[in-house]
């Protein structure tokens, strides 16, 4: 098994139709699908259909980039995230939590969230 930071947020970058429907004047940032009850982010106050545009000052387009940039801050590592929201921007910050893989050989990757 492993672990690695853990964010507990999925969503998708905000492409024209949706820049338009948030009201934004250009596509940015990637709009939160779903937090798990558990996310760090979740008890920050983020929300489903926030728009994240930047972590620690840098911007954010696509999920993977989200992803990676949280990623590097490692286990416990403090982020700013700055969001949107009903055209407010707001930021939050808070711990990342722990994620722990493992597999069983024949089975599939399942994991548990902690933290």
């Amino acid at each position: 098994s492993f672990q690695r930071p853990w964010a507990g947020i999925t969503g998708q970058a905000v492409d024209a139709g949706l820049a338009e429907g948030f009201g934004l004047t250009r596509p940015e940032g990637v709009v939160i699908s779903a937090l798990h009850p558990a996310s760090p982010y979740a008890a920050a106050g983020l929300q489903a259909g926030d728009v994240v545009v930047a972590i620690d000052g840098l911007p954010v387009n696509t999920p993977h980039e989200m992803l990676f940039r949280m990623s590097v801050a490692g286990i416990g590592g403090r982020l700013q995230v700055e969001y949107l929201r009903d055209g407010r921007s707001s930021s939050a910050s808070r711990p990342l939590g722990r994620i722990v893989i493992s597999w069983l050989p024949g089975w599939p990757a399942s994991g548990q969230a902690s933290g």
